[in-house]
This record gives structure tokens, sequence and C-alpha cells, in this order.
């Protein structure tokens, strides 16, 4: 709704205490760095892939963006084939988050930026997503609950209702619906790490 790609029924949506329908869809798209669940990828170089909005980057810094986001054996170089064919899923992922991090928006937006990625890597691009957006708003959807012990407020859903709003230790406090998700995480990453 932020992005205007869905229209509320009822109710406001406000950025900088102005509401999103008088904002222009395109200045909004412009001034936010956004992965989707499915980012677009077209037939070029890594490069190409990445600078998509005529931003000034060098080598060097688009090469440090590709190393936080654990990919520093990317070329710049590197083809990228139509709908990125030639990349694995949490390839695709970290070249969307590599490609947001070189934008100068204050708003993130990310929908499931990391879902395709094992918990290691995960952690280590939340790491320095984190601290990239440390001044910014950043508004995270997920499903996996790895990170969110660094945001202000979590909200939790359940079937389209809020069920839970807080901060991670207040959720954690209260025992409740986020509880027992993490803790039914934390009993999936001991079992997979015995």
């Amino acid at each position: 709704m932020l992005l205007k790609l869905r229209i509320p029924t009822s109710g406001d949506i406000r950025l900088n205490d102005v509401p999103v329908k008088e904002l222009n869809e395109e200045s909004i798209w412009q001034r936010a760095n956004v992965v989707l669940q499915q980012s677009h990828f077209f037939r070029g170089t890594i490069r190409d892939n990445l600078l998509l909005n005529g931003e000034e980057h060098s080598d060097e810094q688009i090469s440090a963006v590709l190393e936080k986001v654990q990919l520093p054996n990317k070329l710049l170089t590197d083809m990228v084939y139509e709908k990125g064919e030639n990349l694995s899923d949490g390839e695709k992922q970290r070249l969307a988050l590599a490609r947001a991090m070189l934008r100068k928006g204050r708003l993130w937006l990310l929908d499931e930026p990391t879902s395709s990625l094992d918990y290691v890597t995960e952690q280590r691009v939340l790491q320095h997503l984190f601290a990239q957006a440390s001044e910014d708003t950043l508004l995270l959807i997920c499903h996996r609950l790895t990170g969110l012990e660094e945001m202000d407020r979590i909200v939790v859903m359940d079937q389209g209702m809020i069920v839970e709003s807080g901060s991670f230790s207040e959720l954690m406090e209260q025992k409740g619906y986020f509880y027992e998700m993490k803790q039914i995480e934390r009993q999936m990453i001991g079992d997979a790490g015995a």
C-alpha cells in the first residue's frame, strides 16, 4: 500500500504525515529502497543490473556492496540472463539487496528479502543491511524471525489480523504467539545444527 500497488479500502496511509494517495507513485519509488519477493533482472552485466536508476558508483563501491551481501566472487562484468535465469534464488535476492543498498533512499521496503538464504548468510547480510539503514525507516515483511531483535516495533499477523505488537523483548516477555514461533524457530535451528 505504501508503494500504491494496492489501494486501501479504509483508513489512511501517510509518509511524513502526507497521505500516500496525494503522492506521485513514481516519486515514492524513487525515494525508496525496495526489494520485493520477485525482483526483475534483465540481460546485461552485474553492474548494469545494480545501477538501474542511473546512479553514479565506482567499481570499488559496487564491489564493497557485493561483499556485504556475501557475493564477493561475482565480477561486475559477469553476465546476467533475462529474468536472472543463470542465477540461483539466493543470488537473485542478494543482488536485489545490493541494488537497494546502492540507492540513497531513506525508506526501506523489504518483502521476504532473505527467504532463499541459509541462516549464516542471512545473518551476515542483515547485519550490513541494518547498519546501513540504522537512521532510516525500514519495513521488513518476513515469515522467518531472524534479525528481528534489531526492530523498534514488530507487528505479528495471523490470518490477516494483527495478533501482537511491540519490541522484540516485549513480545518475548508476553510469551504469546511471537514467543511460541521464536521457540519453534530456535528448536528447528538447533535440530538442523545437530
